[in-house]
């Protein structure tokens, strides 16, 4: 669903109606709370940042296929590494302080 509020065309207003039902409950609402605020967590420690991974909407699978075929050679480990977790995937500036300290170790 892309809204909460908004019915897409192709879904049945019961499905939808039960849908919304089903967003209104304590519980849910319980979970939801907590799963936002775990995405919100810095995992790295205070002051490291959100944990983020700038892939986009396609799998990881397919950005490596791509840049394969970009490449023409099959990408390291290492080097898909720095691609998924630095800024618009310069290979430099990293996505957060714990990436960055990671990388300057090795």
């Amino acid at each position: 669903m892309c809204s909460k509020d908004k019915k897409l065309a192709h879904v049945s207003a019961e499905i939808f109606d039960d849908y919304k039902k089903m967003r209104s409950t304590p519980d849910f609402k319980k979970k939801s709370e907590r799963a936002s605020k775990n995405r919100r967590t810095e995992t790295g420690g205070p002051g490291t940042g959100i944990a983020v991974h700038t892939g986009g909407s396609i799998s990881i699978y397919q950005h490596v296929e791509k840049l394969a075929e970009k490449l023409g050679r099959t990408l390291t480990a290492l080097e898909l590494c720095i691609y998924f977790h630095t800024k618009d995937h310069d290979g430099a500036t990293f996505l957060d302080s714990r990436v960055d300290k990671i990388f300057m170790a090795i």
